[in-house]
């Protein structure tokens, strides 16, 4: 995959392997995601508001009907903090991946 400038110098695809790799650990862990943030993000204040303010936002904790399924990402780039949660509708027969 070609890296050169794809309008954010790297931090587009970097964030999310690195987003990926969270959910991962959080997985083999056995730990909540946005749990598993929190606790890494302990002495970074400003990406664990950014997070912690994305998911109250997003109720994450809150039952989902069936078929559905949460997913969260924090990252920073060039001095900005953000932080996104998608829900998402699974097809049936599909698996989710949620910690």
């Amino acid at each position: 995959m070609p890296v050169l400038w794809w309008r954010s110098v790297g931090h587009s695809h970097t964030a999310f392997v690195m987003e990926t790799l969270v959910d991962e650990l959080a997985r083999a862990a056995g730990v909540d995601a946005v749990e598993y943030r929190r606790r890494m993000l302990a002495g970074h204040p400003r990406h664990s508001a950014c997070s912690r303010l994305a998911a109250r936002k997003a109720g994450w904790g809150t039952p989902l009907p069936a078929g559905r399924a949460r997913g969260v990402a924090v990252h920073e780039s060039f001095g900005s903090y953000v932080a996104q949660v998608a829900e998402v509708s699974l097809e049936a027969g599909a698996s989710a991946c949620t910690a």
